[in-house]
């Protein structure tokens, strides 16, 4: 729940200031946090508008991010097939240049979409 507080208020703080991208961040940090304390749908709730303000500012990164935590919600939710199509829709964007880099994950962002997309599909 601590991780959850300190995610509102850094939002809080950046939305203050009117830093777009350390706001999205905060939102994104809090939906992740809310994967593990709250019900999933809480976690979606929150995230689902983030890539959407993330590509209209050029946050790639975020944008990438938000979908993988958006993905992780609707797994945890038992969304299956959700999770396969929203996250293989992002796919096309982590090929080539990009499929080694990390965009905010704890490891390469395309090897952990395809992994959720497997545990997703082996589920259903």
């Amino acid at each position: 729940a601590i991780w959850i507080d300190y995610a509102k208020q850094a939002e809080e703080i950046a939305a203050g200031i009117g830093d777009e991208r350390r706001e999205l961040a905060a939102i994104i940090n809090r939906a992740q946090a809310m994967n593990f304390a709250n019900p999933p749908k809480h976690s979606i709730e929150l995230a689902e508008p983030a890539p959407k303000r993330a590509n209209r500012a050029g946050f790639h990164d975020l944008e990438l991010l938000a979908w993988y935590i958006i993905g992780q919600a609707h797994y945890a939710a038992g969304n299956y097939r959700q999770t396969i199509d929203l996250l293989t829709q992002q796919m096309e964007q982590l090929r080539g240049d990009n499929s080694l880099v990390r965009f905010g994950t704890a490891g390469t962002t395309s090897v952990l979409f395809l992994m959720m997309i497997s545990l997703a599909a082996a589920s259903l």
